[in-house]
């Protein structure tokens, strides 16, 4: 069974991947050139290629922003644990806003 449409959570949605850079403008242009008769078009294979590269700079940015909350959040709880190592967290921290957490480096 289905959940019932949340139209709250739906417009923060639209919301969240217009502020990425996926607005309303830029795809209708990208479609509307895929679709023009005349030779100054693009083929639709390219207008695919533009939403892809498009969805790939908002993931990097979506990424990007996570980084940053969780590298303030770690360097935020540093203030507030007595008992934890201050110098280990802030250091994970650091480690986390380089990208050094993955195995695989940015």
């Amino acid at each position: 069974m289905s959940e019932p449409f949340d139209l709250d959570k739906h417009r923060a949605e639209q919301d969240r991947a217009r502020a990425l850079g996926l607005g309303y403008a830029v795809l209708r242009d990208i479609i509307l050139q895929a679709h023009w008769e005349a030779d100054d078009g693009i083929s639709m294979g390219r207008a695919v290629e533009l939403i892809r590269e498009m969805s790939l700079r908002a993931v990097d940015k979506a990424v990007a922003e996570e980084r940053t909350a969780v590298v303030t959040y770690l360097r935020a709880g540093t203030a507030e644990c007595r008992y934890c190592l201050d110098a280990a967290v802030i250091g994970f921290a650091g480690r986390v806003e380089r990208g050094e957490h993955r195995e695989e480096k940015p």
